[in-house]
Protein backbone atom coordinates (compact mmCIF):
# COMPACT_ATOMS: atom_id res chain seq x y z
CA UNK A 1 0.00 0.00 0.00
CA UNK A 2 1.63 3.24 -1.24
CA UNK A 3 1.25 6.48 0.94
CA UNK A 4 2.70 8.64 -2.17
CA UNK A 5 5.38 10.86 -2.04
CA UNK A 6 7.27 12.11 1.38
CA UNK A 7 6.72 16.21 1.78
CA UNK A 8 9.56 18.45 3.23
CA UNK A 9 8.05 20.57 5.82
CA UNK A 10 11.40 22.43 5.81
CA UNK A 11 13.74 22.88 9.02
CA UNK A 12 11.59 23.32 12.44
CA UNK A 13 12.54 26.39 14.00
CA UNK A 14 10.76 25.15 17.00
CA UNK A 15 12.63 22.53 17.78
CA UNK A 16 14.79 23.46 20.71
CA UNK A 17 11.74 24.93 22.37
CA UNK A 18 9.84 21.83 21.93
CA UNK A 19 12.86 19.43 23.12
CA UNK A 20 13.33 22.03 26.28
CA UNK A 21 9.66 21.83 27.34
CA UNK A 22 9.49 18.30 26.38
CA UNK A 23 12.38 17.38 28.67
CA UNK A 24 11.37 19.73 31.78
CA UNK A 25 7.91 18.12 31.43
CA UNK A 26 9.43 14.56 31.34
CA UNK A 27 11.78 15.14 34.14
CA UNK A 28 8.48 16.49 36.17
CA UNK A 29 6.92 13.39 35.33
CA UNK A 30 9.02 10.87 36.23
CA UNK A 31 9.64 12.87 39.47
CA UNK A 32 5.92 11.66 40.42
CA UNK A 33 6.67 8.43 39.01
CA UNK A 34 9.27 7.81 41.23
CA UNK A 35 6.94 8.68 44.33
CA UNK A 36 4.57 6.31 43.20
CA UNK A 37 7.38 3.56 42.53
CA UNK A 38 8.82 4.12 46.04
CA UNK A 39 5.43 4.48 48.21
CA UNK A 40 4.77 1.17 46.55
CA UNK A 41 8.05 -0.59 47.10
CA UNK A 42 9.16 1.09 51.07
CA UNK A 43 4.85 1.12 52.18
CA UNK A 44 2.94 -1.37 50.30
CA UNK A 45 0.86 -0.67 52.93
CA UNK A 46 0.29 2.80 52.78
CA UNK A 47 -1.17 2.19 48.92
CA UNK A 48 -3.96 -0.34 49.99
CA UNK A 49 -5.51 2.55 52.55
CA UNK A 50 -9.17 3.71 51.66
CA UNK A 51 -9.48 6.96 49.45
CA UNK A 52 -12.84 7.62 48.07
CA UNK A 53 -14.22 4.06 47.82
CA UNK A 54 -10.55 2.87 46.07
CA UNK A 55 -7.17 2.43 47.96
CA UNK A 56 -4.45 4.88 47.29
CA UNK A 57 -2.45 2.73 44.79
CA UNK A 58 -5.62 3.06 42.63
CA UNK A 59 -6.36 6.72 42.90
CA UNK A 60 -2.39 7.35 42.42
CA UNK A 61 -2.09 5.52 39.50
CA UNK A 62 -5.42 6.95 37.59
CA UNK A 63 -4.05 10.41 38.65
CA UNK A 64 -0.55 9.72 37.14
CA UNK A 65 -2.65 9.12 33.76
CA UNK A 66 -4.43 12.27 34.04
CA UNK A 67 -1.85 14.20 34.87
CA UNK A 68 0.02 12.87 31.66
CA UNK A 69 -2.87 13.75 29.39
CA UNK A 70 -2.70 17.22 31.37
CA UNK A 71 1.02 18.12 30.35
CA UNK A 72 0.02 16.57 26.62
CA UNK A 73 -2.42 19.06 26.38
CA UNK A 74 -0.17 21.89 28.13
CA UNK A 75 2.18 20.81 25.82
CA UNK A 76 0.63 21.21 22.80
CA UNK A 77 -0.76 24.46 24.06
CA UNK A 78 2.88 25.89 24.40
CA UNK A 79 4.54 24.53 21.19
CA UNK A 80 1.58 25.62 18.95
CA UNK A 81 2.16 29.03 20.91
CA UNK A 82 5.47 29.53 19.89
CA UNK A 83 4.84 27.78 16.18
CA UNK A 84 2.37 30.68 15.62
CA UNK A 85 5.14 32.96 17.34
CA UNK A 86 7.87 31.69 14.56
CA UNK A 87 5.04 31.55 11.36
CA UNK A 88 4.49 35.29 11.78
CA UNK A 89 8.49 35.87 12.14
CA UNK A 90 9.27 33.89 8.93
CA UNK A 91 6.58 35.49 7.15
CA UNK A 92 8.00 38.50 8.10
CA UNK A 93 11.37 37.72 6.78
CA UNK A 94 10.29 36.58 3.74
CA UNK A 95 8.50 40.00 3.16
CA UNK A 96 12.10 41.68 4.05
CA UNK A 97 14.02 39.52 1.68
CA UNK A 98 11.59 40.02 -1.08
CA UNK A 99 11.89 43.99 -0.44
CA UNK A 100 15.66 44.23 -0.16
CA UNK A 101 16.15 41.46 -3.10
CA UNK A 102 13.58 44.01 -4.98
CA UNK A 103 15.89 47.15 -3.86
CA UNK A 104 18.66 44.99 -4.98
CA UNK A 105 20.14 45.23 -1.21
CA UNK A 106 21.54 42.25 -1.05
CA UNK A 107 24.79 41.29 -2.20
CA UNK A 108 25.18 38.34 -4.61
CA UNK A 109 27.04 35.74 -2.53
CA UNK A 110 24.39 36.07 0.31
CA UNK A 111 22.12 32.85 -0.89
CA UNK A 112 18.18 33.12 0.22
CA UNK A 113 18.57 31.24 3.29
CA UNK A 114 21.37 32.92 4.67
CA UNK A 115 19.36 35.58 4.23
CA UNK A 116 16.37 34.47 6.00
CA UNK A 117 18.50 32.93 8.62
CA UNK A 118 19.89 36.83 9.66
CA UNK A 119 16.65 38.18 9.34
CA UNK A 120 15.30 35.27 11.71
CA UNK A 121 17.90 36.03 14.47
CA UNK A 122 17.32 39.77 13.65
CA UNK A 123 13.43 39.42 14.53
CA UNK A 124 13.78 37.45 17.52
CA UNK A 125 16.33 39.64 19.27
CA UNK A 126 14.07 42.86 18.59
CA UNK A 127 11.20 43.16 20.96
CA UNK A 128 9.78 45.96 18.64
CA UNK A 129 9.04 44.28 15.22
CA UNK A 130 6.27 45.59 13.99
CA UNK A 131 4.08 42.89 12.55
CA UNK A 132 2.36 44.78 10.12
CA UNK A 133 2.78 42.92 7.31
CA UNK A 134 2.80 46.35 4.90
CA UNK A 135 6.53 46.88 5.50
CA UNK A 136 9.81 46.18 7.32
CA UNK A 137 10.77 47.31 10.68
CA UNK A 138 13.46 50.39 9.84
CA UNK A 139 15.80 48.73 12.73
CA UNK A 140 16.16 45.64 10.53
CA UNK A 141 16.78 47.19 7.20
CA UNK A 142 19.48 49.69 8.55
CA UNK A 143 20.84 46.10 10.25
CA UNK A 144 21.29 44.25 7.31
CA UNK A 145 22.65 47.28 4.92
CA UNK A 146 25.14 47.89 7.92
CA UNK A 147 26.00 44.09 7.81
CA UNK A 148 26.17 43.95 3.47
CA UNK A 149 28.42 47.38 3.26
CA UNK A 150 30.73 45.50 6.39
CA UNK A 151 30.99 42.18 3.60
CA UNK A 152 31.47 44.35 0.71
CA UNK A 153 34.19 46.73 2.76
CA UNK A 154 35.83 43.60 3.54
CA UNK A 155 35.17 43.40 7.49
CA UNK A 156 34.02 40.70 9.73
Amino acid sequence: MSHGESTDWGRDTSAKYKSKIGIYMFILYTLIYSIFVIINSLSPKLMGIPLYGLNVAIVYGFGLIVFALFLAVIYNALCTRMEAKLINESKMAEIWYDKLKKENKIPKEFDREKVLTFCDVLISMNAEVNLDLKGPNLTVIEAFQSLFEKNESGDK
